[in-house]
C-alpha cells in the first residue's frame, strides 16, 4: 500500500482510540450551571450558599444551591427583573421588576413568590440593610 493510502486509514484508527480511550470526549459539556433566559444580574448569600441570577427573558429568577452547582428553581416574576437581593435573616429574596413598577418577594424555603409590592416607577436595583 502507497503511504497516502495508509495515512487516512491510520488516521482513522488513532480518532478511534482517542475516543474509546477518553482522551476525546465527543460528548463534553462546558462546566457550570445552566441558566438560561438571558441572565443579567446576580446576587449571593454567602449563608445559605445560594445565588439568584435574574433572567430578562422570560422573566424569572434563577435559585441556585453552590453547593450542588444545580438550579433549584425557576421562579416567575414580574416584568424586567433588574435586580435582586437577599434577605438573610428571612431567606427572603427581594426582585426588582422595571416595567411593573413592583417588587416581587421570594420565600426561599418554598421557592415561590411569597407577594408583590407597588413602588415607584421603573425599579432598577435593589439594596437590603
Amino acid at each position: 500500500m502507497k503511504l497516502s493510502h495508509r495515512l487516512p486509514v491510520f488516521l482513522s484508527i488513532l480518532f478511534c482510540l482517542l475516543i474509546l480511550f477518553g482522551l476525546l470526549d465527543s460528548t463534553a459539556q462546558e462546566p457550570g450551571i445552566p441558566v438560561t433566559g438571558e441572565p443579567r444580574c446576580l446576587a449571593v448569600n454567602p449563608y445559605t450558599n445560594q445565588a439568584l441570577v435574574v433572567s430578562v427573558l422570560p422573566a424569572r429568577i434563577n435559585v441556585l444551591d453552590l453547593n450542588t452547582q444545580t438550579v433549584l428553581a425557576r421562579v416567575p416574576v414580574g416584568r424586567a427583573p433588574a435586580g435582586a437581593a437577599f434577605i438573610p435573616r428571612l431567606n427572603l429574596a427581594v426582585v426588582a421588576n422595571s416595567l411593573d413598577s413592583t417588587i416581587s418577594v421570594i420565600n426561599l424555603n418554598t421557592l415561590q413568590v411569597q407577594g408583590t409590592i407597588r413602588v415607584g416607577f421603573g425599579p432598577r436595583s435593589v439594596a437590603i440593610y
